[in-house]
């Protein structure tokens, strides 16, 4: 259910700011779960079950992972392992495995072998939680956070869903603080509602139109378009990904903050960029602050020469 759909503007969104609202402050978490669980299940129905099972597989690791004893290092190793396992795993199945099927039967097809190929539906969002749940774990792993103190402290971590769908990528260790101290601020409610006016309207009037020019020339055919119309067409479809993705994170924020939670930034005016070093910082900054702590700097970084830094770029 996207935030721009009447469902969600005029269904779902005003019953649960009510609910939410109307509910004393010490239960506002368990109405925020159960919100965001109607909300995945509007959008990817049974899947809901296999999110669930991933916040309780990975919280029952958490618990399992002992800081305090040094002779407990191999077996947290292992833990971690079995946990990212899980995680990568889940990501790898329901997002590659018709890919990798597809491109075997290519393969196989000169000798009239054809491996059956199940019609697995991508659960929405499982590169944006997945990319959460292993960044808590990690965290939990190197000490950099405590593991959480329940399984609604880490559901709402995962399940939240302003963030679910499409990011900002937080850390449990920056959204922590805000599970237990929240209070209703008037200022702060009008801001967030601005924010997601603001993105809304990006989305709407901007993002949307431009993307019906991008699929008008994708029609018409590459063969039969005039230059200016193909430089008009990539022009579109250029602002037609930006102001749709920055529009998502913009209401999320919005939405975040009509909750009492801070999320963090995520698109920057990437097109006023003086380079494309500055390009990819300013672009969906959340995922690649993920991928610089989690994959970069553990790789290495820039600390062991050039050769392995270049390796250290194109893995990430």
């Amino acid at each position: 259910m996207a935030f721009s759909t009447i469902e969600f503007l005029f269904q779902f969104l005003p019953i649960f700011l009510l609910a939410y609202y109307i509910t004393p402050a010490k239960y506002r978490n368990i109405i925020l779960i159960l919100g965001s669980f109607i909300f995945y299940a509007i959008g990817s129905g049974w899947y809901l079950i296999l999110l669930i099972f991933s916040v309780f597989v990975n919280y029952i690791l958490s618990r399992l992972l002992r800081t305090e004893e040094y002779f407990a290092q191999r077996r947290n190793r292992a833990i971690l392992v079995i946990g990212l396992i899980f995680d990568f795993g889940l990501l790898v199945i329901f997002k590659y495995t018709n890919f990798i099927l597809e491109s075997l039967n290519a393969l196989l097809s000169h000798i009239s072998i054809a491996i059956p190929e199940p019609s697995l539906t991508m659960p929405l969002g499982i590169s944006f939680f997945t990319f959460q749940i292993t960044s808590y774990l990690i965290d939990v792993y190197t000490k950099k956070t405590r593991p959480a103190n329940s399984i609604l402290e880490l559901g709402i971590y995962i399940c939240m869903f302003p963030n679910l769908i499409s990011g900002p990528i937080a850390t449990f260790g920056e959204m922590r603080p805000q599970f237990l101290y929240r209070t209703v601020n008037v200022q702060v409610l009008e801001e967030g509602i601005r924010l997601f006016v603001i993105g809304l309207s990006a989305k709407t009037l901007l993002a949307d139109p431009m993307s019906g020019l991008w699929n008008n020339l994708s029609v018409i055919g590459y063969d039969y378009v005039s230059t200016p119309y193909a430089w008009l067409g990539a022009v579109a479809y250029s602002f037609e990904i930006y102001f749709d993705f920055s529009s998502y994170s913009m209401m999320a924020i919005g939405i975040g903050m009509m909750l009492e939670f801070e999320l963090s930034q995520n698109f920057n005016l990437l097109y006023c960029s003086g380079s494309v070093g500055e390009f990819w910082r300013r672009w969906h900054m959340t995922l690649g602050r993920w991928f610089r702590n989690y994959i970069y700097i553990p790789l290495g970084g820039n600390r062991h020469g050039t050769l392995k830094t270049i390796r250290n770029l194109l893995a990430v």
